[in-house]
């Protein structure tokens, strides 16, 4: 009894003295020891719920508290507490999606999950933070035509999952040992084939992010990006280049919008808007030169929400 009750006096102290750092890797370590899959944390955003082996996303939130806060403020703003639809493609467990939810009664919200866990998570990560009846989720890929694919997966990344173009991908690189990951089989469809843009409220504020895949999924909804007003997408020319598609052709898609910036998910603020052509002609200079930077891009067809 005396020696349990040291022990327990011992590593209560011990643990105080840790930083939060070491407790954090513990904190896995020993979940992985025990086969722990997924673990829930509240935080600043909410309730949320993802896998163990997720480094980036959840763990992030985790650590940190919150997920992309000037994505947040962005899309926020946008929609000035006003009604309208958000788009969310490649919602992941709902960081992004959630908490825009939470703070706006007037919106619409489609959510597409493409990978069956982290569609899981977004499932429950919604039922918990009370938003079953605002979004609507489907556990699709979006893409150019109707089909199934492969999607290679992360083992330590959730956010990183990717749809495989075998023909192409062998020749276009192997920067994250991607040929190594496994692949599994999802079904795919055309957002045009899915939604009919003339029914949604309006604006529509679109968030797309697919690793690559980007200019599959805008050449299935061609119709439905003419009526969007706002697109935020991910512009990543190596995961382009893996998919088969270039910076050129996904420049001649979002062409169509009359304004662009890059923002920084640091800043929460408006970033400055330049007109299309110009943007264009200057985006790659954002870049880094490892060829495998990416950029988070705002386009608009209107010069400020309104």
């Amino acid at each position: 009894m005396i020696y349990g009750s040291l022990l327990r006096l011992f590593f209560n102290n011990f643990i105080k003295i840790l930083p939060t750092i070491y407790l954090e890797e513990m904190f896995y370590q020993i979940g992985r020891m025990l086969g722990v899959r997924s673990f829930t944390c509240e935080r600043d955003l909410g309730l949320f719920e993802g896998s163990i082996n997720d480094n980036a996303v959840h763990r992030y939130y985790l650590r940190h508290g919150s997920w992309a806060p000037s994505l947040q403020y962005l899309i926020s703003t946008l929609f000035a507490n006003g009604p309208g639809t958000f788009i969310d493609v490649g919602a992941n467990i709902g960081l992004t999606t959630i908490p825009v939810a939470q703070n706006n009664d007037k919106l619409s919200f489609y959510a597409f999950e493409p990978e069956s866990n982290n569609y899981s998570y977004l499932r429950k990560n919604i039922i918990a933070n009370g938003l079953e009846s605002k979004i609507k989720t489907f556990n699709l890929a979006l893409f150019s035509e109707d089909c199934n694919l492969d999607m290679e997966l992360s083992t330590d990344n959730m956010g990183d999952h990717r749809i495989r173009r075998q023909s192409v991908a062998n020749s276009q690189g192997n920067y994250y040992n991607e040929q190594s990951r496994p692949t599994v089989k999802i079904q795919a469809r055309k957002l045009d084939s899915i939604l009919n843009v003339h029914d949604l409220i309006k604006p529509i504020i679109m968030k797309v992010d697919t690793q690559g895949a980007e200019v599959r999924v805008f050449s299935g909804a061609k119709s439905f990006l003419e009526a969007v007003d706002y697109l935020i997408v991910e512009y990543w020319p190596y995961g382009l280049r893996r998919m088969g598609d270039t910076t050129e052709s996904l420049f001649a898609i979002i062409s169509q919008f009359h304004w662009g910036a890059v923002y920084d998910d640091a800043v929460l603020s408006m970033p400055k808007l330049a007109p299309i052509k110009q943007f264009l002609a200057h985006i790659n200079a954002y870049l880094d030169k490892t060829g495998v930077g990416h950029l988070d891009i705002l386009l608009a067809r209107h010069p400020m929400p309104h």
